[in-house]
């Protein structure tokens, strides 16, 4: 199944709510960490997350590059040192799985 990569700040989850559950009603079918921190873990249209014991960015690193596309959500908390890593391999995956044509 295609679906759309979230990525995003865990501190934003309660802010990208409506969101995701607009995205959800048009039935287009997400990927986010942990669904259930959102409410969501139990909708239809919310694909399988991390799985318990594995390894955490191998597991965002799958997710990411099996994604349709990824829909980055950038704001202050999203920003910082501490998640400029991985926002940045996803931003940057993201930006490149675009075409044009």
């Amino acid at each position: 199944m295609r679906y759309v990569f979230v990525s995003h700040a865990n501190l934003d989850k309660a802010t990208l709510k409506p969101i995701l559950v607009a995205l959800l009603a048009a039935g287009i079918p997400l990927w986010i960490d942990r669904p259930g921190e959102v409410g969501l873990a139990e909708h239809r249209l919310v694909l399988p997350s991390i799985r318990p014991g594995a390894e955490w960015d191998a597991e965002i690193r799958i997710a990411y590059e099996r994604a349709a596309c990824v829909l980055f959500f950038l704001s202050r908390n999203s920003n910082n040192p501490a998640r400029s890593d991985s926002l940045f391999r996803e931003f940057d995956h993201g930006s490149t799985k675009i075409s044009w044509s």
